[in-house]
């Protein structure tokens, strides 16, 4: 769709957006795989130690920051689009599953850590994940609903 000529051309702007998304997938992919490397590779022993735990609660929470930061890359985009078509049941539902995936993809390391029986790492990451889920909501999702309003 071609923009009128007095409207600001950000074509340019949305392709470093998609190349800010996409290093950022690849990262919170290289973070994950670290993350399940460590857990598979390493004896209970060294997995319950102080150090260990806390050495996997910082790559979570780099995760969980690259998640946080795809999904505000992804939702910006959208200020950058326009006209935007109005809200219907298909595109609620896309968007609704969507933002579940990317919650759930947050959600998951924490269960991995349940498995192995790491409950002090479990508890402080499932406080990190919460913190970051309701920033989420408060910071991107809101504003981008009332958009589509």
């Amino acid at each position: 769709m071609a923009l009128p000529k007095s409207d600001k051309d950000y074509s340019q702007y949305t392709k470093h957006l998609s190349t800010m998304i996409s290093a950022s997938a690849l990262l919170a992919g290289f973070i994950f795989t670290i993350i399940t490397l460590l857990l598979t590779q390493l004896s209970i022993p060294i997995l319950s130690s102080g150090l260990t735990q806390i050495a996997l609660i910082v790559l979570y929470t780099l995760f969980e920051l690259m998640l946080f930061l795809i999904f505000n890359l992804i939702l910006m985009s959208f200020s950058f689009v326009s006209p935007i078509p109005p809200r219907s049941k298909h595109i609620w539902a896309t968007n609704v599953l969507w933002s579940s995936s990317i919650v759930a993809t947050g959600f998951l390391p924490i269960l991995l850590f349940l498995l192995w029986g790491l409950i002090f790492t479990v508890l402080l990451t499932l406080f990190i994940w919460i913190f970051f889920f309701v920033a989420a909501m408060v910071i991107f999702l809101r504003p981008f609903l009332k958009r589509f309003d």
